[in-house]
């Protein structure tokens, strides 16, 4: 397909847009004539504008034109877009759904439309709707039976990208060596002044000595996190890139959001699952048994050669590496730019974690 002019937000879209876009799923003949749309994941999309736009046609649209479709345009929010820009997030995403997406080994909504333009950084994605499943919701946290279902499906996505040659033949997925990572410690050392003076009060005195330390150390704390087995990473696992539909059904755990997504250690999509979307009560609780969980998906989806005390150990090696989440994530985002339960999320994700660097001493993981 002819790649088509952007829209310059969820509002510029219009009916001839979404027809071009959507292509061959229209029967001939057909169009879209009008739609309604509706803004969805603000105050938690960060990265991102999401609209859901249901579309009315022109004729008869055939069998496989969808009613509704999710659109995904970059935020515009200047700080938070160009982040996203010199990370690659955007081109990720789109890498994502136009060469795995369909073979990730997870469910995960259908693309329709998947752009990305390196000029000026810009993107559009055109997603299923998946009415049959609801996005979860971090601040609420979820039920043990939603946990244990969330890391099933996070050991069957491991699991079938397990050590696996794919990790390094898509040039937009980042792995082993890739300047990325050389970006992410560059912008690391940059914002930990700022976290320092800004943020740094809010959190136990480890987690700034945890942040100051990995400065120091950090091209020897990935290495080590690169010599454990590497998978497809999702990094920004949470309930609010997750929908639950129906128990046993293939909508039952849907994973949205794959702007993140690179080659590294499955531990660390599990550490920070569990630590910034369970609360206190059921991290004490249930974590144990979440472990195991996800050790059974991995085993299920055939890794054998991974015993369960290194999965307990890289787990807790992994909660170093959350400071980095909080330095990052709290710098370079502003939360006056979102609505409350933006601040909510940010205050809960950052807290959560810090927690968590806390509960398991991550100092003495420092090289």
């Amino acid at each position: 397909m002819t790649a088509l002019a952007i829209p310059a937000g969820v509002n510029s879209v219009t009916p001839d847009w979404l027809t071009a876009a959507l292509g061959s799923a229209i029967a001939p003949g057909s169009r879209v004539r009008s739609f309604e749309s509706t803004r969805i994941g603000e105050g938690s999309g960060f990265l991102g504008q999401l609209a859901r736009m249901k579309l009315a046609y022109e004729g008869d649209p055939g069998p496989e034109a969808p009613a509704s479709v999710i659109v995904k345009l970059p935020t515009q929010v200047a700080e938070a877009r160009g982040m996203a820009a010199v990370l690659g997030f955007y081109e990720r995403e789109v890498g994502f759904y136009r060469d795995i997406g369909d073979a990730v080994g997870v469910r995960t909504p259908k693309p329709y439309y998947a752009h990305f333009e390196p000029a000026e950084a810009d993107f559009a994605l055109i997603l299923e709707d998946v009415n049959a499943a609801q996005v979860g919701d971090q601040l609420a946290s979820c039920s043990l039976e939603q946990a244990k279902l969330a890391v099933t499906t996070l050991g069957q996505l491991h699991g079938k990208w397990w050590q696996s040659p794919q990790l390094t033949m898509h040039a937009w997925l980042p792995s082993r060596g890739h300047s990325f990572y050389q970006v992410l410690k560059f912008g690391f050392v940059q914002n930990l002044p700022q976290f320092a003076e800004n943020w740094a009060h809010r959190f136990d005195p480890a987690v700034l000595r945890c942040a100051e330390g990995l400065a120091g150390k950090y091209d020897e704390y990935l290495d080590g996190l690169f010599d454990r087995p590497l998978t497809l990473a999702h990094s920004d696992y949470r309930l609010d890139n997750l929908m639950f539909g129906e128990p046993g059904s293939a909508d039952a755990c849907v994973v949205l959001d794959w702007q993140l997504c690179q080659a590294s250690t499955g531990s660390l999509d599990l550490q920070y699952f569990i630590s910034s979307n369970l609360r206190k009560d059921a991290i004490a609780k249930h974590t144990d048994e979440l472990l195991e969980t996800y050790y059974e998906a991995l085993r299920g989806a055939g890794v054998t050669d991974y015993p369960i005390q290194e999965l307990r150990d890289d787990y807790a090696r992994t909660s170093l590496m959350l400071g980095f989440y909080i330095v990052t994530g709290s710098s370079a985002i502003d939360p006056n730019n979102y609505d409350q339960r933006g601040h909510d999320l940010i205050d809960l994700i950052y807290g959560s974690l810090g927690e968590s660097m806390v509960r398991y001493e991550a100092e003495r993981f420092l090289p």
